[in-house]
């Protein structure tokens, strides 16, 4: 009995604490994000195993320079054993002349051959290919670059989103404080005689107009965190505190320094190049088969009517050929492939061409971008300072009648929309710090 209540008690105790004490909360740096993202991302891991696949391609293209060798067995179980007739040798008075009857046996039961293949000249066939296929195991690496990159750029921006958020949410918190509390100092005023029911009404209909913005900000703050988990791979259920706080670099290059960075740096203009490569190995190979080939061919069979293990029982024979294919007329396929395999190469060329002065455009886009935020977030350095102590004035004066009602809300108004406007000036400068990053080709890491 004091065992089962023991029992019992432990079972109460451990449900007691899994009700009291929740999961506790995980802390994370913006780095911490971005290792968690590379490691569960799934977009970030299939491009990975993209790697994978383009490096089993180029084995399996090393593969045609080696011999193939195979065997081929057979067993006949139903056939026709051919009959012949033949006419009597001799013939003796009286007697009938009968034909003579004889069952030839063409086929052996049991048949097998083993075959090796050795290209000997290809017409550079075989190294076209290779070199194919080492070009896409090189463009794949540059695909999971680019990728990387833009993972490192979208964990970044959903965490300052999430700060952004958390701000947007307290700036509106703050909000519905000060309107409450400006409300109940109306309220006191009116009961002393210092107020109108108009004030009192003015200030509850301002609180009453925060109180929804303040449902919004923390709704936009659930959000932006399930967003993050997600990116991340994290459950939607799991609490997590962020640890860092907005921060931006100014780009360390100029304008024109940063736009050649980029044309050395970025993973998709490398990627463009790697396929124009690949398009004039392809425009090799394409003309390459109007040109002859040479072959070692050698086969070794063996058969026999019976299933043995004596290899003395088996009949066999062996040939060795070297084998040329000279291609005389296919058609006008090999003509077909080889201007399509040019206007596939003028095509990558164009399109090259114009992810140049695509990457031009975004780096310019990127510096303007933070430029713009830098002036704002100056412009509203001191503004923040300056609205807070205004509502400190205002609220203190209007306990002495020297401001109206009016005057007071206005002052709470220009608070609220001055740490808004700073807030967001703070975002706005660090992901585009991180874009600029983005659009040179070094965001590889995350750099404070």
């Amino acid at each position: 009995m004091r065992r089962l209540a023991g029992l019992v008690l432990a079972s109460a105790l451990l449900l007691f604490g899994a009700v009291a004490w929740p999961q506790d909360t995980l802390r994370l740096s913006l780095e911490d994000c971005v290792e968690l993202a590379l490691q569960k991302n799934p977009s970030y891991l299939a491009a990975t195993k993209q790697i994978d696949i383009a490096v089993a391609q180029e084995h399996e293209a090393l593969g045609g320079f080696l011999p193939q060798l195979s065997l081929q067995g057979s067993y006949t179980w139903l056939e026709k054993v051919m009959t012949v007739e033949m006419p009597p040798l001799f013939r003796f008075p009286g007697m009938p002349a009968k034909p003579q009857k004889i069952k030839l046996d063409f086929t052996l039961d049991y048949q097998g051959q083993v075959t090796l293949t050795q290209p000997l000249f290809t017409s550079g066939r075989l190294w076209h290919a290779y070199k194919q296929a080492r070009l896409a195991a090189k463009l794949a690496r540059e695909k999971v670059r680019q990728t990387r990159q833009e993972t490192i750029l979208q964990v970044s921006k959903s965490y300052f989103g999430c700060l952004l958020a958390d701000e947007f949410a307290r700036v509106a918190r703050q909000a519905v404080d000060v309107a409450t509390r400006h409300l109940k100092s109306v309220q006191d005023r009116r009961a002393v005689g210092m107020a109108t029911d108009f004030d009192v009404l003015r200030a509850q209909v301002q609180l009453s107009n925060l109180e929804p913005q303040l449902a919004k900000a923390e709704n936009g703050q659930r959000l932006a965190y399930l967003a993050l988990k997600d990116l991340i791979g994290l459950d939607s259920n799991r609490p997590i505190a962020l640890v860092d706080t907005f921060f931006y670099r100014r780009p360390d290059l100029p304008l024109d320094d940063a736009i050649r960075l980029a044309l050395e740096k970025r993973p998709e203009l490398r990627q463009m190049e790697l396929q124009r490569q690949m398009g004039v190995q392809m425009l090799k190979l394409a003309k390459a088969n109007d040109d002859p080939m040479l072959a070692l061919q050698g086969n070794y069979s063996f058969r026999n009517d019976k299933f043995t293990l004596d290899r003395h029982q088996w009949d066999d024979f062996y040939t060795v050929n070297v084998v040329l294919s000279v291609p005389l007329f296919d058609g006008f396929r090999t003509h077909a492939k080889v201007s399509q395999a040019r206007s596939q190469l003028t095509s990558i060329e164009l399109a090259e061409e114009a992810l140049r002065r695509g990457i031009r455009l975004q780096v310019r886009q990127a510096y303007s971008k933070f430029e713009e935020a830098e002036k704002r977030l100056n412009s509203q350095r001191n503004n923040v300072q300056q609205a807070r102590e205004s509502v400190r004035i205002a609220e203190a004066s209007y306990r002495q009648g020297m401001l109206t009602n009016l005057e007071v809300i206005s002052a709470q108004l220009a608070l609220k929309q001055a740490e808004t406007n700073w807030s967001q000036a703070l975002y706005d400068c660090s992901v585009a710090a991180f874009e600029i990053q983005r659009a040179t080709g070094t965001l590889d890491s995350v750099k404070r």
